[in-house]
């Protein structure tokens, strides 16, 4: 069985042998397993293979919008029960509570902060009445912002070891 260490590393071998594919469909098999493989990961260990970061913060950036919109697809269609695979139902709650605070506006910064489940934020706002055409360009733009932020934090991190 993998374990959550196993996976990324197998990720993140993957990733080394076949590069910036590898990523790109990383990111999206990541979308469907949000709390196990944290797609932070992914994106450092693209880093840290040596992958520049304009191709990260593209590839990353669109295979994370793209499984997320899976998720809200198949959130959609499957409605709360499919959603609590994924996510408890407390984090499930606590996201609906948000969205019903902020707005759409949780989507992007949902999504955009590294220590949220930006894919958590996808099924959730598969819940609710958002359209989809809404619904791309906001997960896109969340995820870019964490894709830079990601990137950035790990420039630091560098700069201090």
């Amino acid at each position: 069985m993998l374990t959550i260490d196993s996976t990324i590393v197998l990720l993140e071998n993957i990733i080394s042998i076949y590069g910036i594919p590898a990523l790109f469909l990383s990111m999206i098999i990541q979308s469907f397993i949000p709390v196990a493989l944290p797609s932070d990961a992914v994106i450092i260990g693209a880093k840290a293979l040596g992958i520049n970061n304009i191709s990260i913060i593209i590839v990353a950036s669109l295979g994370s919008t793209i499984g997320g919109t899976i998720g809200f697809i198949l959130v959609r269609k499957k409605g709360r029960p499919f959603t609590e695979k994924f996510v408890s139902k407390n984090t499930s709650k606590r996201i609906d509570n948000w969205f019903n605070k902020w707005g759409w506006s949780v989507l992007i910064f949902g999504r955009a902060i590294p220590v949220i489940s930006s894919d958590a934020i996808a099924f959730a706002a598969g819940l609710t009445e958002m359209k989809l055409k809404i619904f791309f360009p906001l997960a896109l733009i969340g995820a870019v912002l964490r894709v830079v932020i990601l990137l950035y934090l790990w420039e630091l991190f560098l700069k201090f070891i």
